[in-house]
């Protein structure tokens, strides 16, 4: 699978399950307009004005915020439906360009030297002591 076919799959997938949650909530809309209408209702046949206009304001803001969210996860769901280029880009980076842009932001490394060879080395190789050699007379012998 492609990572263009994949990130089609992960929007698909977000669509619905933004779809779900819409209509979840629209849903519960009856229930708020239900509880709206009865407030308001209660507000005219009684005299208690502040608790039901109380309650009536909070059924107004309450459906206002509901139908608010439906209409926020109706178009999160058309978004994720259509997977737009900005959107794909989004959910997957492409590799090559992120790779592209660290390595301009790198330093340059320094040029690889070459091994030195014995030959060339500008330190003098000294020989090995020889085993046989006798120290001079009343120096003990060096370490080379």
């Amino acid at each position: 699978m492609s990572r263009k076919e994949t990130v089609l799959l992960v929007s698909r997938a977000l669509a619905i399950i933004q779809f779900v949650a819409a209509m979840l909530e629209i849903s519960y809309l009856p229930e708020r307009f239900i509880s709206l209408m009865h407030r308001a209702h209660a507000f005219s046949a009684q005299g208690d004005a502040e608790s039901a206009n109380y309650w009536s304001s909070y059924d107004q803001v309450g459906v206002a915020f509901m139908c608010a969210r439906i209409v926020g996860l109706l178009v999160l769901t058309v978004i994720f439906w259509n997977c737009a280029p900005w959107f794909e880009q989004m959910l997957a980076p492409n590799r090559e360009k992120t790779d592209r842009t660290a390595l301009l932001r790198e330093e340059p490394a320094a040029p690889a030297r070459k091994p030195l060879e014995p030959s060339s080395s500008r330190l003098p190789i000294r020989p090995e002591p020889d085993a046989r050699a006798k120290p001079v007379s009343g120096t003990p012998r060096s370490r080379i």
